[in-house]
């Protein structure tokens, strides 16, 4: 059912994913876009159908959180490079629903978690967090289970191509990165899906009544074999892919929720256990992928 008026959205963030949301903002006959919150200086004061390469909307981006949160409106789309409850906190309370792609899966697990609650409260507001993969994929998963008599492991693996994510994420993974520079500490793709997928293997023993005796991240990266520069520079032998997982480990053989996210960089790659094939268009590719993950079935960079 459409609400009778169109739905009041503020676009938290203006990265690549919101940038695709502004675009369907724009074009959506009952949803209206009425804020825009920036992080980068460089992006205040710009139009948010500038900022996402369509035309103006007569919407003005802003840095400034107190303006946003001035504003009169039903929802926030938020979408930050990294969960960032502090702020979450305040659009609730300020009445608006936040909707992300980066926080809200599992919030009871989060020391704020009160906090939130109040919020809400105050806000008479909530937030859902959702995506594909934490999002979509683990509701699927719980979905599935109800056809089953028994669960015996659950297994979810994202593979992505680089070429759709900009320079920030890119460098945010840790590609280009050498491997003293990965193992400095607990950055690139731990900071990334370490807390995120720990929330996720929570849920699903939780929602699944599975036992745990604990948890496990694993990462695996693989060396670029050449030098390769679109978006962002990554340097022969530096970080060209990279292959992560949260584990739950089981209380018995039989509970073993995972989540894994695969990531592939646009190298070429000789190395023993790396992945060749053939695209669709006849053309041959290689990937640096880590032993053990699947190829993609076609490559979406360069093609020899």
């Amino acid at each position: 059912m459409l609400p009778e008026k169109p739905l009041r959205i503020i676009q938290g963030y203006t990265g690549d994913i919101a940038q695709h949301q502004i675009r369907l903002l724009a074009e959506c006959p009952w949803a209206e876009l009425v804020g825009a919150y920036v992080h980068h200086d460089a992006k205040h004061g710009r139009d948010a159908g500038e900022i996402a390469g369509i035309r103006p909307l007569g919407v003005r981006a802003t840095t400034d959180l107190d303006e946003i949160l001035a504003l009169d409106a039903d929802a926030v789309l938020y979408n930050p490079p990294m969960e960032r409850y502090d702020e979450v906190i305040r659009m609730l309370a300020s009445g608006k629903n936040v909707v992300s792609i980066m926080a809200g899966w599992n919030p009871k697990k989060r020391s704020c978690f009160p906090e939130i609650l109040e919020a809400c409260e105050k806000g008479q507001s909530s937030i859902y967090g959702t995506g594909l993969n934490p999002g979509l994929s683990y509701e699927l998963a719980l979905l599935a289970s109800s056809i089953c008599s028994e669960v015996e492991s659950i297994s979810i693996k994202t593979c992505e191509p680089q070429d759709t994510l900009g320079e920030v994420f890119l460098t945010m993974f840790g590609f280009g990165k050498t491997e003293a520079e990965l193992a400095e500490g607990p950055s690139g793709v731990y900071a990334i899906f370490a807390g995120t997928l720990h929330q996720i293997t929570d849920l699903l023993c939780e929602e699944l009544q599975l036992p745990h005796d604990g948890n496990a991240f694993e990462y695996e990266f693989e060396p670029a074999t050449r030098d390769y520069d679109e978006k962002i520079l990554v340097r022969k032998g530096t970080m060209g892919g990279c292959c992560s997982a949260r584990r739950r480990r089981p209380a018995g053989a039989r509970s073993r929720p995972s989540s894994c996210a695969s990531s592939w960089a646009p190298t070429t790659c000789a190395k023993p256990g790396s992945r060749a094939g053939r695209a669709r268009d006849g053309s041959r590719w290689t990937c640096a992928a880590p032993r053990g993950a699947a190829s993609p079935t076609r490559s979406p960079w360069t093609t020899t």
